[in-house]
């Protein structure tokens, strides 16, 4: 069991740095023009690294809600009912890749309105609850310690900058795409990397607040 407990710390560790680094990626990748769309708001290579790194938010989110849980346990689980919602992050991500899928197969971009169907809102909503559960997360922590305070603020920063960022369609504000977009990504890594190294650190004892 402890040797099980030492890999799985590591397997965060990980996730953590992983995480932000993949969405980082994706960044890299579209301000880069890599495999753009037609009508230039995404690029499917862009949707591949940002699926996984809302894939690997899962688990990092969900331990901070656990260390969160010591001191304040009711706001850790309502954190933690949200921060499920951030892995419909994957579909926005998803949707980046089929919008090619679906232009190869001889459909015209305007299939990428498919986005904005109905039956998409209930999964965006929760996301949306993610978002804010990383920002009462960031104000958790900002209160009862537990993680570095810079880390604590970005949890708040990082993610309004995200959604404020990948709002709109064509006519996309370039300070958004240009400035917000890579901004929530670098301090998502900001963040998150020095708490991925402690536990990347730790030893089979109990495992020190990073």
């Amino acid at each position: 069991m402890a040797r099980y407990q030492e890999l799985s710390q590591k397997a965060l560790g990980i996730a953590f740095i992983a995480a932000p680094l993949m969405l980082s990626i994706g960044v890299v990748v579209y301000l880069l023009g890599i495999e753009r769309s037609a009508d230039n708001t995404s690029s499917w290579v862009e949707g591949m690294f940002m699926g996984m790194a809302f894939i690997l938010f899962e688990p990092t989110y969900l331990e901070l809600c656990r260390r969160l849980g010591a001191d304040a346990p009711i706001l850790a689980i309502i954190c933690a009912v949200g921060v499920i919602g951030l892995g419909y992050g994957v579909v926005p991500a998803s949707l980046r890749i089929m919008q090619f899928t679906l232009a190869d197969a001889g459909f015209n971009q305007s299939v990428w309105t498919i986005s904005v169907h109905t039956g998409f809102t209930p999964g965006f909503m929760w996301m949306a609850f993610g978002v804010l559960s990383s920002i009462l997360l960031g104000i958790g922590f900002l209160r009862n310690g537990g993680i570095s305070r810079l880390s604590a603020l970005l949890l708040i920063v990082a993610p309004i900058l995200l959604l404020t960022s990948q709002g709109g369609d064509e006519t996309i504000a370039d300070w958004k795409v240009n400035l917000a977009y890579p901004l929530s990504a670098i301090l998502w890594l900001v963040a998150f990397t020095p708490i991925g190294w402690r536990y990347l650190r730790i030893s089979r004892a109990v495992m020190q607040p990073p």
